[in-house]
């Protein structure tokens, strides 16, 4: 027969009126954290853009070339280049992309838990 979990519990002083002090015990309960979709889908969203403006600009000045031809080959039917406009498309492209991502996957999450 399995061994049943002890509990964890702590005295507390519940005090009311024209009553004396008496100690009861509290019990902690270990909820499963839930994530928010849409905020968690946000944040992933927006360093996708950030790690595709970067990795943009690096290209731009000869560093991570290959990256950018990875991101080139994903959005270049989109109309990305090494450009300043190739810049603003990949952040866009990078933030629906991470955000769709990361948004799946806190959902997923929260049905797994």
């Amino acid at each position: 027969m399995p061994a049943k979990k002890k509990e964890k519990t702590e005295k507390i002083e519940v005090i009311h009126r024209n009553e004396t002090p008496r100690v009861v015990q509290k019990r902690r309960i270990i909820m499963p954290v839930r994530l928010d979709a849409l905020k968690f889908g946000i944040a992933g969203g927006i360093l996708g853009a950030l790690f595709v403006i970067l990795m943009t600009v690096a290209a731009m000045y000869g560093v991570f070339e290959k990256s950018a031809e990875l991101i080139a080959d994903m959005y270049g039917i989109f109309g990305y280049n090494l450009s300043v406009l190739g810049i603003l498309l990949g952040a866009i492209f990078g933030f629906i992309d991470c955000f769709i991502f990361f948004g799946l996957l806190a959902a997923l999450y929260n049905w797994l838990t």
